[in-house]
């Protein structure tokens, strides 16, 4: 018997919303490279104050002290902002997150030039003095080269910090991921007998039987080791394969189950074409199924469907007692193999009476 596959709902399991409510990031605080910007901003700091150290008398050194102070500290709150706004999600998530980090980071950097200085000025009643210019027109020509220069340059700096961080990160990742396919591969070589032998012997058995029933069962079977065969090496297949291949798999759990178990498939067939990472939605069928109560007086319910730009496996939540032992191969799988392969997050929601996970779809 196929699994039910409903337009709606079924009656004993009702809709939850999900919309991300808990995002798998690498945990870690952003860096700031202050080990960096603070040398930097000390270097800016004595540059700025050159002029008046080469005609330094004894009656310019507070003077001088303040000035390189000044300097100092609007260098290290440029850092700072710099830092902030390269790293900023709504702009990490910009297709031209280069150009924008430039061309939001300069005017930013000249409207914090002039609230330092008016904080400046307010704070400690010492204004800066400046070149032999009338008061207002020195001050704000200044103050608004100041914030072009200055931020210009180390908005430069961070920049190029960043590409460098982010070009080391990526060669890690890559080799990570080099690491895990050759361990995958080495584990394939190991099991290889044993799945083509079961797959060779299912099909021999389908040729036996001719009762409808068990023929259907072993055809079914014998499907599930055809794709695992096929694409358990690679990284990832069309979401029209996988999603063959989890009907058979609901298939063989409705056999077990029966009516214990209540499937409803709504996936949009315009994003058949999109990419997955192979078996990712039987894992997370497999995972319900394995921790969670399945009986006729309490059924489990899966519920796989689209939404937005993603695939959704969702189940009513009704954990067993006392869980089985699992085999590691899980919700960090799916994660690590989603950032590593395409750098998204997998998404995850759990309510008090439903579980749910969102897998991104490549296009």
């Amino acid at each position: 018997m196929k699994p039910a596959l409903t337009a709606g709902l079924p009656v004993s399991a009702a809709p939850v919303s999900c919309k991300p409510a808990i995002r798998l990031t690498f945990a870690g605080m952003k860096k700031y490279n202050w080990n960096i910007g603070i040398p930097f901003s000390l270097i800016i700091a004595v540059i700025s104050s050159l002029p008046r150290l080469i005609r330094f008398n004894s009656t310019d050194l507070s003077q001088y002290v303040y000035l390189a102070a000044y300097y100092f500290v609007f260098s290290l709150l440029t850092w700072y902002l710099n830092h902030l706004l390269i790293h900023a999600p709504l702009l990490q998530r910009s297709r031209r997150a280069n150009q924008l980090f430039f061309a939001i980071s300069i005017p930013l950097g000249c409207v914090l030039s002039f609230a330092y200085d008016y904080l400046n000025s307010a704070i400690t009643n010492h204004p800066l003095q400046l070149a032999d210019l009338p008061a207002t027109q020195r001050r704000t020509a200044l103050i608004l080269f100041r914030g072009i220069m200055f931020n210009g340059l180390i908005a430069f700096l961070v920049f190029h910090l960043k590409q460098m961080k982010d070009k080391q990160q990526g060669l890690l990742e890559l080799e990570h991921l080099k690491q895990a396919q050759l361990q995958a591969r080495l584990s394939s070589l190991k099991e290889q007998l044993s799945p083509h032998f079961l797959f060779n012997t299912l099909n021999t058995l389908s040729t036996l039987t001719q009762e409808a029933p068990v023929k259907h069962f072993v055809n079914e079977m014998a499907n599930l080791y055809r794709y695992i065969l096929k694409n358990r090496a690679q990284d990832h297949v069309q979401l029209e394969e996988e999603m063959a291949f989890i009907h058979s798999y609901l298939y063989i759990l409705e056999a077990r189950f029966g009516q214990s178990l209540q499937v409803e498939i709504a996936v949009d067939k315009k994003w058949y074409a999109s990419r997955v990472p192979p078996l990712v939605l039987q894992m997370l069928v497999e995972n319900a199924v394995k921790h969670n109560i399945v009986l006729q007086s309490r059924p489990l319910v899966l519920r796989v469907f689209t939404e937005g730009e993603y695939i959704v496996v969702q189940n009513n939540l009704q954990p067993r007692q006392q869980q089985e032992t699992t085999s590691g191969i899980g919700l960090n799988n799916i994660y690590e193999r989603y950032k590593l392969l395409f750098g998204r997050d997998v998404m995850i929601r759990r309510t008090a009476d439903a579980f749910c996970v969102q897998l991104p779809l490549i296009i």
